[in-house]
């Protein structure tokens, strides 16, 4: 997506935000609705969408902002890929290996968010409703 999104590299921030925004919302949809099932969390309770919510914000501003802007002085490829794989690499510690595929796409995806608008702000929002997907 990354790639035929239009002058995503020369991105500022705010540009564009509403549908990077939504197709980051819709592929995390499309993944709950294909994944099917019971969610893993049998109530979802107003302190269990809170912390969910906290922890993607939390991990947004630490893998798209301080991750990403660091790795972005080597390039935009090193930024996305590299803040994707570390995004990766600390949820296997969590959820093991299994899902370290699925969490390197959407690091990949989230990364993309980044890079296309210019902020961390959007893949925050994204993260959080990924998150709210998984207990609702």
């Amino acid at each position: 997506m990354s790639l035929l999104w239009p002058g995503a590299a020369a991105a500022r921030p705010g540009r564009r935000a509403g549908p990077v925004l939504l197709v980051g919302i819709g592929a995390f949809a499309l993944g709950r609705v294909l994944a099917a099932g019971s969610p893993s969390v049998p109530s979802a309770t107003v302190f269990v969408i809170g912390m969910n919510t906290l922890a993607a914000v939390a991990e947004e501003a630490f893998f798209r902002r301080l991750v990403y802007g660091a790795l972005l002085a080597g390039g935009p490829g090193l930024a996305l890929v590299g803040s994707a794989v570390l995004f990766a690499a600390v949820h296997v510690t969590v959820y093991g290996l299994w899902v370290l595929p699925l969490d390197l796409a959407a690091g990949l995806l989230l990364g993309w968010q980044r890079q296309a608008t210019g902020s961390w702000t959007v893949p925050a929002l994204t993260h959080a409703v990924a998150n709210l997907l998984v207990v609702v």
